[in-house]
């Protein structure tokens, strides 16, 4: 059988196993049985997930499954295990057979779907539903932890211009470049996704003071200034930003979009290559004041001047 099928005694040794089993663990058949996995130096980690679903067979007497990976990022591979009772003569249990099959293929195909459904396929950042899912579990955390967060709304400017006179390719190139610089401005508890075409939204998340953003819409700035090299010609780079900050955790994910938007237009108006927060007044919503009351103006900038 390819599958590695095993059968364990009641204290969790082993009392057989096949060739494809005694090979998976790597020592001589004779150097196996008897033993428990813990003796035989199993990582402790797959160890635990294995035991659990054995002892549970040998407590209810039903079978059950188990999924598990050995290795480390794209080394890993992924296991799967069907673990049924054995019963003695008189019908106690009396051990526990394992039928274990290597899931890789389906496992990795899974993992990549699921990451295609929440990430830009051209720069691999987060996509829209990400995006969306991380801002409404930050402002749910603010229920519990009161606090700030600003949304970045970015768009670069005449990034029209590029792929009329390079092309595409260059282009999504440079998409790619932009990606890279807004990941390295992040911080840790930050999310930046690409919500398609040259548009980028960031999440600053838990905000010590309103002005903090100022501080990282100015980094933002500076790292999209400087140039793009494409086959040694420089192609000029800026961004447009547009800022909203909320301490409210009851304000529409949808809204605090639409207001960054807004924002970024007033940033786009004033030539680009700055910031603008979010001012009710000035984005022709002056109505909105009352739905945004954790909201604080800092003002706008670019990389020259605050």
């Amino acid at each position: 059988s390819p599958d590695a099928i095993a059968r364990y005694d009641a204290q969790l040794r082993y009392a057989y196993l096949n060739a494809t089993a005694a090979a998976a663990i790597g020592l001589p058949l004779e150097d196996i049985v008897d033993r428990t996995d813990h003796e035989l130096g199993r990582d402790a980690v797959v160890s635990a997930i294995w035991e659990a679903g054995l002892r549970q067979v040998l407590v209810s007497g039903n079978a059950t499954e188990v999924e598990f990976s050995e290795g480390v990022a794209n080394e890993a591979r992924w296991y799967q295990a069907r673990m049924v009772p054995q019963f003695d003569d008189d019908g106690a249990i009396s051990g526990v057979l394992t039928s274990t099959r290597d899931i890789t293929p389906t496992k990795r195909a899974e993992l990549a779907l699921a990451h295609q459904a929440v990430h830009d396929s051209l720069t691999s950042l987060a996509n829209r539903v990400l995006f969306i899912d991380r801002l409404a579990q930050a402002l749910a955390r603010m229920e519990r932890e009161p606090g700030r967060l600003a949304v970045l709304f970015i768009d670069l400017d005449h990034f029209k211009e590029v792929n009329d006179t390079y092309g595409h390719d260059v282009g999504d190139l440079m998409l790619c470049d932009v990606a890279r610089r807004l990941e390295g401005v992040l911080r840790r508890v930050d999310t930046v996704a690409r919500f398609g075409g040259d548009e980028f939204v960031m999440l600053c998340d838990k905000l010590a003071a309103a002005e903090d953003v100022r501080i990282i819409a100015e980094r933002v700035v500076r790292a999209l200034a400087r140039p793009y090299v494409h086959e040694g010609t420089e192609l000029p780079v800026s961004a447009s930003i547009g800022i909203v900050v909320a301490a409210d955790p009851y304000v529409p994910t949808d809204e605090l979009i639409r207001d960054a938007d807004a924002a970024m237009y007033q940033a786009k108006a004033r030539g680009g290559d700055r910031f603008f927060v979010f001012d009710p007044e000035l984005c022709g919503r002056p109505t909105a004041i009352a739905h945004y009351r954790g909201r604080s103006v800092v003002g706008e900038g670019t990389d020259r001047s605050a």
